[in-house]
This record gives C-alpha cells, structure tokens and sequence, in this order.
C-alpha cells in the first residue's frame, strides 16, 4: 500500500508536468469543450459521443441535439433538465426516462406532455399527477403558464433542493468543478450521509469498526478472514467492507488493498480528469487563446494549442 502511494504520486507528478493539448476531443468539429467524440456544433459543452448542436451540456450521448443548459442527456430539444434518458421536448426538469413534451417535472418514466408531475409512470395529459382530457389539459396548462409568467416564474428552473442526489457525490462536485463550501450557497438539500438510518446501524450493531490503518498493507496479509469487516473511512465518514471475490481479485493481481471506501476512489478517479467547467488560457507555446477545461488536481498543467500540440508530438515522439 505505501509503495502504491508512492509511484502514485511520480506518476502524477509525470502527467502534470507534461504538456497536455487544450482538450481530448476526437473527430469533433465547430465545438467548445472537453471529452468530445464524433459531435459537432457544440457550445461549452462536455463529455459526450454522437452529440450535436447543444450548448452549455455536458453528457451527450446517442445523438443528442438541440438541446441548451443540461446534464446527462441521451435527448434532444430539451431545456435546463436532467438528467434526461431517451427523451425529447424536456423542460425544467430532472429524473425523466423516455418522455416527450414534459415541463416541470421530476423522475418520470414514458410520460407525454406532462405538467408539474412526479413519479408518474406510462401516463399522459396530467397536471400536477392529475389526469385531464387533451383539450383540458392544453387549456390548463395555458393558465398556469400565464399566471406563472405574471409572477416572473415560468422559464426558471426547478430549484436545487429538488435534486436527488447526496451534493458531496455527486454531478456538481464529481464533474463541475463545485466544493463542500458551495453546499449553501447553491441550495442543495443539506442532511447527513447516515440520515434515516442509511449504514443499517442494525447490520453494524455488535460489530467491531475498524480504521482504514487497520487494513493490511500488504495483499499477502489479508485473508478471506476480512471479508464482511466494517471499516470505517474517515474522511468522507462512511463504511465499507471488502467481498471475498473483491479479496480474490486483490490476491490474483496482486493489488495493495484499498484504504478507502469506493466511492472515495471513483470521486479522486473523477477529479483526476478534466471537468465540464471551461475557462480561457493562453497557448503556452504560441500565446493563442484556447478554451481549456479546468482540473481540480492537475493544477499546474502546461497547456498546448492543439496545433502546438501535434507539432510538439512529431518532434519529441
């Protein structure tokens, strides 16, 4: 394990002293943006396949297009939403799969034209989960969006607190560059990891909790004995626990048993790369201004136009 911890860190020494190109883009045309493969016409707009004409998105997946201001989107002509699964004509909603024409919604699933709902499941012309007939519903939804605009509301989005996700781990933090300390100032629900009895204080009830030091070092030393022991990772205050197929699979390839719970791990593999946050830099070869993405630990990168770049690979290999 502390060998590990050493050759990780030349190697990230390595990388980040590297000259790295102004983004990982493949075959993608007329866009702004980072982990782009075969898209087009995309503005600030990351990590995404076979997207096009989307601006200020970040996941684009199976040909999503025209859509502005969302996440996670295998969709298209959708506005401030996600994430969006195979859906179309989305707007100011989260959590929908496979819907068409639903405003201010959240994790519905095969839904058309939908107003206010949640929850709601092969169901169309409802308002606020109630069923209305087409022509009622249109003539419905006409009202509560003209008095919502007289209030200065419709066009904004559902707020913060509506996400389903826990803030620490997720999109913000993970993919957008977002802190701890950012926790109250964009408005996410605020609760403790072990709210509601989360860990199963039954299941770890008479158990003994272990420190992540008291993982062996070495994968020699842990035996099938480990499997099923609740340790307990400090800093981001969860248990976990090794599988005997997971000790198998440490053992056959001889990986230093981890001392962090899983989701710690995936969060620094995260954080590792380059974020959907972009800002402007000046190529440090020619000084040309390139739109680059941000990354929270390679902070000190030596950035290359793209054409630098190539030309910096045909000369040094």
């Amino acid at each position: 394990y502390y060998i590990l911890q050493e050759q990780k860190k030349k190697f990230y020494d390595m990388i980040e002293d590297s000259v790295w190109p102004e983004n990982f883009n493949v075959q993608t045309s007329d866009s702004t943006g980072e982990y782009l493969i075969k898209c087009s016409n995309n503005v600030r707009s990351s990590y995404g396949r076979d997207g096009h004409n989307n601006y200020y998105c970040y996941g684009l997946w199976d040909g999503a297009q025209g859509n502005a201001f969302c996440c996670a989107v295998p969709a298209s002509d959708s506005y401030q939403s996600g994430p969006l699964t195979k859906s179309a004509n989305i707007k100011f909603s989260n959590m929908m799969v496979r819907c068409d024409d639903c405003e201010y919604s959240s994790g519905c699933y095969e839904c058309t034209s939908c107003f206010g709902c949640v929850g709601l499941r092969h169901e169309e012309f409802h308002i606020f989960n109630k069923p209305y007939s087409e022509e009622e519903y249109w003539k419905k939804v006409d009202e509560i969006k003209c008095a919502m605009l007289d209030r200065g509301e419709y066009g904004r989005p559902l707020p913060p607190k509506y996400s389903m996700t826990y803030y620490p781990e997720g999109g913000p933090v993970l993919y957008l560059g977002a802190s701890l300390e950012d926790w109250d100032t964009i408005g996410v629900m605020k609760y403790d990891i072990d709210a509601a009895d989360a860990f199963g204080a039954m299941r770890m009830e008479g158990k003994e909790i272990l420190q992540p030091d008291q993982v062996p070092a070495h994968i020699d030393d842990l035996d099938d004995s480990w499997a099923g022991r609740a340790i307990f990772d400090t800093e981001i205050k969860r248990p976990y626990a090794f599988l005997k197929p997971e000790i198998a699979f440490y053992k056959k390839h001889k990986i230093a048993p981890p001392r962090q719970h899983f989701t710690a791990r995936i969060r620094d593999l995260m954080w590792a790369m380059n974020s959907g946050m972009l800002e402007e830099v000046d190529c440090m070869q020619c000084s040309k201004e390139v739109t680059v993405a941000t990354n929270r630990t390679f902070t000190n990168r030596k950035i290359y136009c793209n054409k630098c770049y190539l030309g910096y690979l045909e000369l040094n290999g």
